[in-house]
């Protein structure tokens, strides 16, 4: 070969290579970035109160958004405010609506549609404290549970306020419709003739009580009551509780909290000092303001990418628009606020979670503030898949109210009179820590009896009983409080229903998940013995059945 041709090879070679490597250089550079500078990740945050989420983007062929997640849930998309920049500092608000730990993660996508890697935090949300005041909110908090029929218990507890928020500004004498989200925490579903009923303070105009949907135990339902704001300006409070259809009342009081504005004074005009001979032709200057109408027609329709499009009819009159939306899926929740220019009449709300319930209400504002009108939807997604576990127990024993410690997990009393009380441990690492709960049944594989337990000593009841390595200081007499299922009868013990798991006995197995086992404690509530020398034992194998949501 002539050694020019070897150079010119050799030149070719060495050209290529820089190419490539230029070109290398080029697709790296143009690659979006974004980073979190606030909060630190590991910060405790307060539930209700909102965490601004701050960020630096950059891409070199321009900023077109920002998307913030919380544990994948896109909850705000955040454009530059114009053009589409190189680098973009951006405050994204968001309020958690739930206490556990969360994972907060923020994507840049440039003007070609490229996305950046997520740049994540971990955040822990603490419980609100509530603010001492002179006339403090009681907040609702778990009750007793109440004997209902076939043995059941009765039972609600407060989840949120879907509409009208504690302290929101209401005109004089305006109707609203409050709604709130009950969760039935007892065993018996709620059927035909359950009603909310008015509890005390003020009525508000709203009636006596109103019909509560039919709902399965564990499952949540949203009540609502038409009231009407009174006359008088300031705080007003009106409290509401469940009822059985036989009259009984039951679970915790939940409230509605209202302020009522002062009225707006009417613009007067001043007459004139001199009055004119003749009617001239130039018009005279209009004191009323310019007429205003609410918006109309909301409605929410889910794209092909999962994100939720809210749409309405344009207001008249508008400044601008206020908005709301919360989204709770499993054991986690969240909820943002903000504002839209005037004559906007949609609302990319961003991808939901599966199994979620949200809330979204759009608000009309004035030139002077006030509040032309609103609309709310509430609006459901897909249910998650569901997966469902069967587990034996992984040790079981029992305890003697003298002490002794022994291998099964009987209840009842012994011919000595000694109490007797079982303990299970279920080994929950087949469950993936991040699953939510959804459902659980203790099973009754076999059983037989000794004497007549349930004749004797009433129901066995099982409780959640983190006991660790069992020993004699693990015994509980009774009264106690909390059982997660009950049996009061050999019957029940093959009735399935009755082997459903209550809300507690469902937290219990979700709290269980970062320990790897989940334990319970086998007991008559009633009495340790009836004293007749006689034993009356239940001897009873069990499984635990699990429905979760990965």
């Amino acid at each position: 070969m002539k050694q020019g041709n070897l150079a010119w090879i050799t030149l070719v070679i060495v050209f290529v290579i820089l190419a490539t490597l230029a070109c290398g250089l080029e697709s790296d550079k143009s690659t979006p970035s974004v980073t979190i500078s606030a909060p630190p990740s590991g910060t405790t945050v307060t539930a209700g109160e909102e965490v601004q989420i701050t960020s630096m983007a950059v891409a070199e062929a321009g900023i077109a958004r920002v998307e913030l997640a919380v544990n994948g849930q896109v909850m705000r998309r955040d454009e530059p405010p114009s053009g589409n920049p190189t680098s973009f500092s951006v405050v994204q608000p968001w309020v958690p609506a739930a206490e556990g730990e969360v994972t907060v993660s923020v994507i840049v996508y440039d003007t070609e549609g490229a996305a950046s890697e997520t740049a994540a935090i971990t955040l822990q949300v603490a419980a609100a404290v509530a603010e001492a005041t002179p006339t403090p909110d009681v907040t609702p908090t778990p009750v007793e549970d109440v004997e209902g029929p076939s043995g059941c218990t009765l039972n609600a507890s407060y989840v949120a306020d879907v509409t009208i928020p504690d302290n929101t500004k209401v005109a004089p004498g305006a109707t609203f419709v409050k709604t709130w989200r009950i969760r039935n925490s007892g065993t018996c579903d709620w059927e035909a003739g359950f009603n909310m009923v008015f509890a005390g303070e003020e009525q508000m105009g709203g009636p006596a009580s109103v019909e509560a949907p039919a709902t399965a135990a564990g499952s949540t339902a949203d009540v609502s009551v038409n009231l009407t704001a009174p006359d008088e300006p300031g705080a007003h409070r009106g409290n509401w509780r469940m009822q059985s259809n036989d009259g009984l009342a039951f679970g915790s009081t939940v409230y509605v909290k209202i302020v009522v504005q002062e009225p707006t004074a009417e613009p007067t005009v001043e007459p004139t000092e001199e009055a004119t001979e003749e009617a001239t032709e130039e018009p005279t200057e209009e004191s009323t303001e310019e007429s205003t109408a609410p918006p109309t027609d909301l409605q929410v329709t889910f794209q092909a990418d999962g994100s939720a499009l809210f749409t309405w009819n344009d207001a008249v009159g508008e400044k601008k628009y206020d908005y709301e939306i919360s989204f709770v899926a499993g054991m986690v929740g969240a909820a943002s606020a903000g504002d839209l220019p005037a004559d906007t009449t949609s609302y990319d709300g961003g991808t939901m979670g599966c199994g979620g319930h949200g809330d979204f209400t759009i608000i009309a504002i004035a030139e002077n503030d006030s509040e032309i009108g609103r609309l709310s939807i509430g609006f459901d997604t897909d249910p998650c898949p569901e997966e469902t576990v069967t587990l034996d127990p992984a040790s079981r024993g029992q305890v003697e109210s003298g002490g002794g410690i022994y291998s099964p997990n009987n209840a009842g009393d012994t011919s000595s009179d000694e109490g007797l009380q079982g303990f299970i441990t279920f080994d929950v690492t087949s469950i993936p820590d991040s699953a939510t709960i959804l459902s659980a049944k203790l099973e009754v594989v076999s059983f037989d009896t000794l004497g007549d337990p349930f004749g004797n000593l009433g129901c066995l009841r099982a409780y959640v009983d983190n006991y660790g390595i069992l020993d004699a200081s693990d015994y509980t007499p009774p009264p106690v409080t909390g059982a997660i299922v009950r049996f009061c009868s050999e019957g029940e013990l093959n009735d399935s229903s009755v082997q459903e798991l209550n809300s507690t006995g469902v937290s219990g197995i979700q709290d269980a998940l970062a320990d790897d086992q989940f334990q319970i404690r086998l007991q008559f509530k009633d009495d340790e013995t009836d004293g007749n020398g006689v034993a009356d034992v239940a001897r009873i194998t069990f499984r635990l059945e699990v429905t979760y949501q990965p």
